[in-house]
This record gives structure tokens, sequence and C-alpha cells, in this order.
């Protein structure tokens, strides 16, 4: 068995929780290893991790974890606001690089990956959120493209299509009111980034609407 199947079959997803915080710091700290092409100053690790204290204990948050050996290697979250059509995936953060120095990670962050958004789709399409937004450095995006555009059917990014909405030099604010939130852990991006919206494809719409018609 391959380490990337061992690790796989291994994992737990699950919510993360209060008790998990100092887990949440240490992955963040990987983050800004891997992630920037800028250094991160001591003023913005503080509000990371601040504004990622106030998400675990929001109700209007879900932060999950895929966790290894009771480590957090990967984390994902959205953000469902009220009385608004969308929610937004505010972040997803990996370690895996630092966890498994022996193996090309790619792939096994793409399958997990996927997984917690699975969850986090499902989660949203049953409380009757069809779209949502993200924000990622231009490089990160083509990624999520390709990953995207490689879906089989059996995956849950296969039922969505996504539209690119609005480029953000680096150094820009928000320019618009529903971009806002995308913007709380910093007022601007140290690289050039890109708002992009998801849409569930309407023919699943259909199908959730077929199961939970309208009283």
């Amino acid at each position: 068995m391959s380490l990337t199947q061992h690790v796989l079959d291994n994992v737990e997803i699950r919510k993360i929780d209060n008790n998990d915080f100092p887990k949440v710091e240490s992955l963040l700290s990987h983050v800004t290893k891997y992630w920037r092409k800028t250094p991160v100053d001591s003023n913005l690790k503080t509000n990371i991790l601040a504004n990622y204290y106030k998400k675990i204990t929001s109700p209007h948050c879900l932060c999950l974890g895929v966790f290894y050996n009771n480590e957090l290697v990967l984390e994902a979250s959205g953000l469902f606001p009220e009385r608004v059509p969308f929610w937004h995936n505010i972040s997803l953060h990996s370690s895996l690089k630092e966890a498994f120095p022996d193996i090309s990670v790619g792939r096994l962050q793409r399958l997990l990956a996927g997984r917690l958004y699975a969850i986090l789709m499902k989660y949203a399409e049953d409380r009757g959120y069809y779209n949502y937004y993200t924000i990622r450095p231009v490089d990160h995006q083509r990624v999520s493209n390709k990953i995207f555009d490689a879906a089989t059917p059996s995956s849950p990014m296969y039922r969505y299509e996504y539209y690119f909405e609005h480029f953000y030099p680096a150094g820009t604010v928000s320019a618009y009111k529903h971009h806002d939130i995308l913007f709380t852990t910093q007022s601007t991006y140290v690289e050039d980034s890109v708002v992009y919206l998801y849409c569930l494809k309407q023919e699943y719409r259909n199908k959730i609407n077929r199961k939970h018609p309208e009283s």
C-alpha cells in the first residue's frame, strides 16, 4: 500500500471545535511558510488566528478539519450568512507538505480537500445555499479551475459551474459590499487575487427541489 493511500485510509474528518485551537495555530504557522510569497508580519498572524477563533465559535460558520495521528493537517471553512442567497468558502489551509515530506502531496491534497468540500457543499445545499464565493491568489485559482474541470460525476465539484467575478491587484481593498466578508482577515491581499462565484447547476437544484417541495 502506498503512503498516500495509507493516509487516505487513516485520516479523521470532523468539525473543528474550541479544543482544537492550538492545532489550528500550528497549522497556520506552517501555511505562512508554504503559501505566501512575502513574509507575514506578526499583526497579520494575530488577526488570522483571532478571526479563526471567531469562526469556530460562530453559529454561522462550519469549520472542518482533516486529522492524522490527532494532528490537524488540512482545514476548510464556510461562512453561511443570514438573508443572503450565497455562502463563502473563506479558508482552505494545509500543512501536508510538512506532515508528509516524503511524498508528493498534490494528489493527496486534492482528494482530501474534495472530501471537505463535499461536506461543506451538502451542508450548504441542505440549507438552501446554492452559490458560493471564494478569493484566492491567481496561481491558486488556476489550480482550482483545473480540479473543477477534471471532476467526474461522482465528485461534488462536478455539480458546480464557476465564473470569474473580479481581479484584485495586490494591496487593493474590497470593491463591492458582497466581497467585504472575503476581506475579514486582512483589508488587502499581498498577492494578486481573484474572486470567483460558484453556482450549483440547475439540474441539481431541480433534484433538490423535487426532494423538498415547497409547502
